[in-house]
């Protein structure tokens, strides 16, 4: 498993350090956002659909299988990131 980790977590983690990083530089981000933190805001966005499936058919009775809700929860996903959820 720590290969994996290595090979496919940390790189993807790395990669979105260095685009939130340059979005921060290019003022697309509010000042003082932490690149990092954000990083790891929408990483574990992303990881909550592989390990909580059980939990997601639970709670909102979706199957993340199905190509319908991933596609909801990407768009909600990049809609909160870029927007938050405040008026």
């Amino acid at each position: 498993m720590p290969d994996v980790f290595e090979d496919t977590f940390q790189k993807l983690h790395q990669a979105l350090v260095a685009f939130f990083e340059g979005a921060q530089k290019n003022h697309l981000f509010r000042p003082g956002i932490d690149a990092g933190l954000a990083t790891l805001s929408f990483h574990s966005q992303i990881l909550y659909l592989s390990y909580a499936a059980a939990a997601i058919k639970s709670l909102r009775g979706a199957d993340v299988a199905d190509p319908g809700f991933r596609e909801r929860w990407k768009a909600h996903v990049l809609d909160v990131l870029c927007h938050g959820l405040l008026k």
